[in-house]
């Protein structure tokens, strides 16, 4: 069963890879707007940086669960690095993304985009909850699928508040 449980969280990693590579390439605003030290300026909202940063966190989180069932870590160099090149890549990425929408990506816009991906989490956080039934962990466990759940959420929440800002916007230029 432990192969299983870690082939379903592999496979969940990467769905949210994937959910957080698109939701990163949302660039909204016609004129940059918000300035973060990591990325300097970027077309994107406030709203779609924190979606990006819950997805991210919560992809971090099932890490920790694959560790939990006796994963070894895909960063063997921990402790031991000196330069970039020592720097592993990142564990289950999503390739090739394609997307289950008329039209495709670049055929939909922004807000059909953010409903779309709010959807897809929803279908993350359902996924989550059937790894978790079918496997059984201790209380440690327990408080990692508390996290993924909540940072599953937060995302789809940013998301819901990047439409909202998108309307609050449109009422402004309605004015």
């Amino acid at each position: 069963m432990s192969k299983i449980l870690k082939e379903k969280v592999k496979e969940l990693r990467v769905k949210i890879d994937g959910l957080a590579q698109l939701t990163k390439e949302l660039k909204p605003v016609e004129q940059c707007i918000v300035f973060d030290s990591r990325i300097g300026l970027d077309n994107n909202s406030y709203e779609i940086h924190k979606a990006y940063d819950s997805l991210i966190l919560a992809k971090a989180w099932l890490g920790k669960v694959l560790g939990e069932l006796g994963s070894k870590t895909p960063y063997p160099k921990d402790g031991t690095r000196k330069t970039v090149a020592d720097i592993e890549p990142t564990a289950e990425v999503a390739k090739n993304l394609t997307i289950d929408r008329d039209g495709g990506w670049e055929e939909i816009n922004h807000i059909q985009r953010v409903d779309y991906l709010r959807q897809e989490i929803n279908e993350a956080i359902k996924q989550n909850a059937s790894i978790w039934e079918i496997g059984i962990f201790d209380l440690m466990s327990g408080s990692f699928y508390d996290l993924i759940w909540k940072n599953l959420s937060e995302a789809r929440f940013w998301l819901g508040f990047e439409l909202q800002r998108i309307k609050d916007e449109q009422n402004k230029e309605a004015l």
